[in-house]
């Protein structure tokens, strides 16, 4: 129905409808498991970097991923992966280094510490267990 304003009016049934409908979310029934583990390159903790995993099943729907700091990574349950095939991507991401406001000092980005072999052709590859036992360490290597 449209007022005389021309916004439209829904019957009240309608609007709780639509409210009940947005307050399941298909996510939140999802058997999600929590993940955690360490990650080192070359023997050493990586300082700082992101991990995704991204499924490799086409059925699933649960790319998700997190922080890595000191070395430790951990995904709660509420935002972990389901069960099934991931395929892994660690990354510490390029730094900026200078001042980009002092033109003196040079600005330079450093390249990604970690090899592409785990992020942009990453060769990782893990399953995530449906029994809550998803410690999955990464000790990559730079050669």
């Amino acid at each position: 129905m449209v007022s005389r304003s021309g916004v439209a009016r829904f019957p009240g049934w309608v609007l709780v409808a639509l409210m009940s409908a947005g307050c399941t979310s298909g996510e939140n029934e999802l058997p999600r498991q929590a993940v955690s583990g360490k990650v080192t390159l070359d023997g050493a903790p990586l300082a700082k970097g992101q991990i995704v995993f991204s499924p490799t099943a086409a059925a699933s729907v649960t790319r998700t991923g997190g922080p890595i700091v000191d070395g430790s990574y951990h995904l709660a349950k509420s935002e972990g992966p389901v069960p099934g095939p991931y395929t892994v991507i660690i990354s510490a991401g390029s730094t900026i280094e200078g001042d980009p406001d002092d033109p003196a000092k040079k600005v330079t980005p450093t390249p990604d510490p970690v090899p592409a072999k785990y992020n942009a052709r990453t060769t990782l590859h893990v399953e995530v267990k449906g029994d809550g036992s998803n410690v999955l360490d990464f000790p990559l290597t730079s050669k």
